[in-house]
């Protein structure tokens, strides 16, 4: 009896999985804007995770002053630190913590200001 309980406990668990959605998503959305609030759509942006380090992925604006974000930590859960960088200013912002739950991790969407 004991091995069907543990057969169905395994079964069970394999139909959980079987729901999750089929896709990946961003950990990280990462949106940059200037000291009066308009997006910066050409930084460099950088997470890192002890020692896990990664450049984000821009996106083009969909119109004209839109927003431009920065994807990163594709279902990878941590706590980062994330760097923005362009011409001589950089900013950090510390302990941005993405968690996950069974199926996927939760993304976090930030504004990171960056003062030029």
């Amino acid at each position: 009896m004991a091995i069907l309980l543990i057969g169905s406990a395994l079964f069970a668990s394999a139909c959980q999985q079987a729901d999750c959605e089929k896709y990946a998503a961003w950990g990280l959305i990462v949106n940059v804007a200037d000291a009066r609030g308009h997006t910066i759509c050409d930084p460099m942006v950088t997470a890192t995770a002890g020692d896990y380090s990664e450049e984000l992925l821009g996106t083009d604006p969909v119109e004209p002053g839109g927003s431009c974000p920065y994807h990163g930590a594709l279902e990878r859960k941590g706590t980062y630190s994330i760097i923005v960088r362009k011409g001589g200013a950089s900013t950090t912002l510390d302990g941005v913590k993405v968690t996950a739950d069974s199926c996927h991790v939760r993304p976090v969407t930030i504004t990171i200001s960056l003062s030029e």
